[in-house]
């Protein structure tokens, strides 16, 4: 397999996806590689069908219904599916056709017993994250397949709709959540094993937007012109109200460092090393587009990393900026450090909720002597309600759990905590059915009776992200390796 250009290609993985029996699924896993922007032709030879539950006229026309929901949602990424029919080369790996088909095996090697089908990957190695060359989806020939919506209907009639939606998801490059390390719970096509779900879910499409470089949640960033607005801002500060000189030399203007300072904390608050978030602020910077991040978002309170790895990034910007874009040293009021301290300053106020107006304020506070100030916190409540997964000590089956929950701007949390269960009383958060109140990790302790027992000790936690409060709840006797549930605003 040549392309004009190119590097050596590479097998780098072989997805299959299997049937068993269902079990309960808390986000996506990136397989850091991705399709280069434009159309991907997929050649669709899977051949004529009848009688199928959903009416598909063929096995075609089933698989690219899922190719038609996957592009639904692919408009931000800058790449669409395009299925094309009536190929007639037997398919070959590697052989620059990208070919969905049906066969006994996977080019040569046997499927396992259980699997239901393959999606085998060659990429170019590219430094940050690798370029899909090439995808081929396999089929297992020997299960019996049908194309149908809903529950599924057993194993002698697995839906081929689903498994094909599942498998171009790997064809975007995401993995299995269900298998990543520790093991995620979401609810997702691309967990590793067939289920009810028979749709994208929201944790599919926001894991193909993050690979492609969109933002999709959580982080609230100010817009790049308010950025450099506080940037000028602090300029005249230094300049008018602390009397320093225009003696700080730097290859980094203003507009780079309101560009890219704020994108190197997006990486790094989405769980990339600051080592990793710089090398990838520098791919962008080198044409390569948006990587994708590290991690899910967090939510609550944001925290930001230690000012001496901002100073450290600002330093690997600048020699960026001198030895390779070549570009010329420009002077300004402020120091490097004073750029590391302020903006970041600036943007964690304005991450935690307050507008353009009270962030600058605050930090022309904070530069004449005032001390770190609050965030700006938002009133917020909710009803979370959930169903604790597996049984519920001392009762019968599942438990209906339900939160009502408000958390002030000093941070309190007031509410009520109850449950729905046989042999089961209701509770109140604090231990005496005062009001509760928050940790600054969010934490906050629920205690409970049920019938014939004495009081019951669980842990929860919330967090804030804008005006949506997210708890869980937990055993502490198995915190943090067995979360029991999530709650989320009803």
């Amino acid at each position: 397999m040549s392309r004009s250009g190119k590097s050596t290609v590479t097998l780098v993985a072989t997805c299959v996806a299997a049937v068993v029996l269902s079990r309960t699924l808390v986000g996506f896993l990136l397989q850091d590689r991705r399709w280069p922007a434009g159309q991907i032709d997929m050649k669709i030879q899977l051949g004529p069908a009848s009688g199928l539950i959903d009416g598909s006229a063929d096995w075609d026309e089933c698989v690219i219904a899922s190719l038609t929901e996957w592009n639904n949602h692919l408009g931000q990424t800058g790449i669409q599916f395009n299925a094309v029919q009536g190929a007639t080369k037997t398919p070959d790996a590697p052989d620059d056709i990208n070919s969905v088909f049906f066969s006994n095996d996977i080019f040569g090697t046997p499927f396992d017993h259980s699997a239901l089908a393959a999606t085998q990957t060659w990429i170019y190695t590219r430094d940050g994250v690798d370029e899909t060359a090439e995808t081929d989806i396999i089929f297992n020939d020997a299960k019996p397949f049908n194309c149908y919506r809903g529950a599924r209907a057993g194993r002698d009639t697995i839906d081929l709709r689903r498994v094909a939606l599942h498998e171009f998801g790997h064809a975007v490059g995401l993995g299995h959540p269900d298998q990543d390390t520790p093991p995620q719970q979401v609810t997702a096509i691309m967990n590793a094993y067939v289920s009810d779900i028979d749709a994208l879910q929201t944790d599919d499409i926001q894991g193909a937007l993050t690979l492609y470089g969109v933002t999709v949640t959580g982080i609230p960033f100010p817009p790049r012109d308010e950025v450099l607005n506080f940037l000028l801002s602090l300029e005249n500060e230094y300049r008018d109200g602390l009397g320093r000189s225009r003696n700080h030399a730097s290859f980094v203007d203003t507009e780079g460092t309101a560009t890219w300072f704020p994108e190197w904390l997006r990486y790094v608050l989405n769980d990339c090393s600051p080592t990793e978030a710089t090398a990838r602020v520098l791919l962008q910077i080198s044409g390569q587009g948006t990587q994708p991040v590290c991690g899910v978002v967090p939510t609550g309170t944001i925290h930001f990393p230690p000012r001496n790895e901002s100073l450290d990034f600002l330093h690997a910007l600048n020699t960026f900026y001198r030895d390779t874009l070549g570009l010329r040293l420009w002077q300004s009021h402020v120091d490097l450090e004073g750029k590391a301290v302020w903006l970041q300053e600036y943007l964690r106020y304005r991450v935690n909720g307050c507008n353009d107006t009270d962030a600058s304020h605050r930090v022309l506070q904070q530069i004449h002597g005032s001390g770190a100030m609050p965030v700006c916190s938002v009133s917020a409540s909710a009803t979370m309600t959930g169903t604790w997964v597996g049984d519920f000590p001392f009762s019968s089956g599942d438990a209906i759990i339900e939160v009502t929950l408000s958390q002030m701007p000093d941070g309190q949390v007031t509410g009520t905590f109850s449950l729905s269960g046989e042999n089961l009383e209701t509770g109140v958060v604090g231990p005496e059915g005062e009001p509760g109140s928050i940790d600054p990790d969010g934490a906050f302790d629920l205690r409970f009776k049920r019938a014939r027992f004495a009081d019951f000790h669980y842990r929860g936690s919330i967090a804030q992200s804008g005006q949506q409060l997210r708890g869980t709840l937990y055993d502490p006797r198995f915190w943090p390796q067995n979360p029991s549930m999530v709650l989320n605003k009803r």
